[in-house]
Order: C-alpha cells, then structure tokens, then sequence
C-alpha cells in the first residue's frame, strides 16, 4: 500500500519492518504499517516491539490453528 501525503511524499507501507528517514521525522514503516517515532532511538525500539509482537501473533495463531 502506498501513502501519499500533501507535501509530495509517497511512502510504502508493504514490505518487511524498517525505519525510515524523513525531513520531518523518524518512522517504523512495514507489513502496512506507518508508525511515527520521535527519534532513530525510538524506531528502533518500536521495530524491536513490533517484532517480537509479530512472533508472539504467529505463535498462538499456530497454537489455534493445532487445536
């Protein structure tokens, strides 16, 4: 999926997790997300966050699923 914003910037969410640069801000951008972060300290937090979310889903999604 890709956004675009007024200010002329088209940004895809799809993909794999990963921080993103812009001249207005930091953001974790991925798996059709777009998370904004205050600062490269706090997207890599988020990234570590939605990752360990992700496997946590996929796990007791398989869980459910072998039930």
């Amino acid at each position: 999926m890709i956004l675009d914003f007024e200010d002329g910037i088209s940004i895809d969410t799809s993909g794999p997790l990963r921080i993103l640069s812009l001249h207005d801000g930091w953001y974790l951008v991925g798996e059709g997300l777009l998370m904004p972060a205050d600062d490269l300290k706090h997207a890599e937090f988020l990234l570590r966050e939605q990752t360990i979310f992700n496997q946590l889903y996929d796990r007791k999604k398989k869980e459910l699923e072998d039930a």
